[in-house]
């Protein structure tokens, strides 16, 4: 388990931002790979092969409705036959709700686009991290450049956030003006890398 100020140390970023407070969880592995034409027109069967050998699994985690291969033509059940042929287990994390909403990242990015990051905080269960680098100063407010990272955007808006050097911590209220570009004020007297 990892604090604020560990995280944004491993990030290697002169300010990082949290749009919403909890903890941080870390996974043991994330493969993101290439959404490529040759990859989507496989068949289940292929694409698990495939998979099995380039990463050699022996425990493969997937949701309820998950869905891969050609026109999404794998299920979970399918996934665990396989695996019981191919030598990994399979778990199937099932649908998990919290007061009647379905947590899943589709609710989550959606509270995140209406700029409702309570609501995507309570989904989430930990905070939502956006990375940030300084991109000049305005006046008495620093305006940030949100790291081009794959992650949900906030719209315009007040924020309340984390913002840190990687030695200090500071609670600040986050203006998010366009897409990307964030203003906020820190105490007289910080330096920012």
């Amino acid at each position: 388990e990892e604090n604020f100020e560990d995280a944004a140390k491993s990030m290697g970023s002169s300010i990082c931002v949290f749009a919403v407070f909890g903890a941080i969880l870390t996974a043991i592995m994330l493969i993101a790979t290439p959404f490529l034409i040759r990859v989507m027109d496989m068949p289940p069967e292929d694409y698990v092969g495939h998979l099995v050998r380039q990463f050699h699994p022996t425990d493969v985690v997937c949701g309820y409705n998950h869905t891969f291969g050609k026109k999404g033509g794998g299920t979970p059940a399918l996934l665990a036959a396989l695996g019981d042929a191919l030598g990994f287990s399979t778990a199937v994390v099932p649908k998990i709700t919290l007061k009647g909403q379905e947590v899943s990242s589709t609710a989550i990015r959606g509270w995140l686009r209406q700029g409702d990051v309570a609501r995507a905080r309570a989904l989430l269960g930990r905070p939502y991290l956006r990375q940030a680098a300084v991109a000049a100063r305005r006046g008495g407010r620093w305006e940030l450049f949100m790291t081009p990272n794959g992650k949900q955007d906030v719209p315009r808006g007040n924020y309340r956030a984390l913002c840190s050097d990687g030695e200090h911590t500071w609670p600040v209220l986050l203006r998010v003006e366009r897409e990307g570009r964030a203003l906020c004020s820190l105490p007289v007297g910080t330096t920012l890398h």
